[in-house]
């Protein structure tokens, strides 16, 4: 398992940009509206970086993000900070 930081940097009308970085792989974006679901996100992550969507697990404020919740859900405003764990396939 290991940790990265996703930072909201930017919103553009109404989509918000979050850097991710990591220790593994390059930090990369992604855009999303306040209304997608961490789920979506989740999925988003996926196809960016093959990272299957199902070993992600996001954080914000000490808190699990549940897929159901969408990103106002979960009060996520510019420059907030999102941690997320990735967690090694199960064999």
């Amino acid at each position: 398992m290991y940790i990265a930081g996703l930072y909201n940097n930017q919103v553009y009308n109404k989509k918000m940009i979050l850097f991710i970085k990591t220790f593994l792989i390059k930090g990369f974006e992604i855009q999303f509206n306040k209304d997608d679901t961490i789920l979506n996100i989740k999925k988003k992550i996926q196809t960016l970086k093959q990272i299957n969507f199902n070993n992600i697990t996001l954080i914000n404020e000490k808190k699990i993000l549940l897929d159901g919740m969408t990103m106002s859900d979960c009060n996520i405003a510019n420059e907030s900070i999102i941690i997320m764990i990735i967690n090694k396939q199960k064999h």
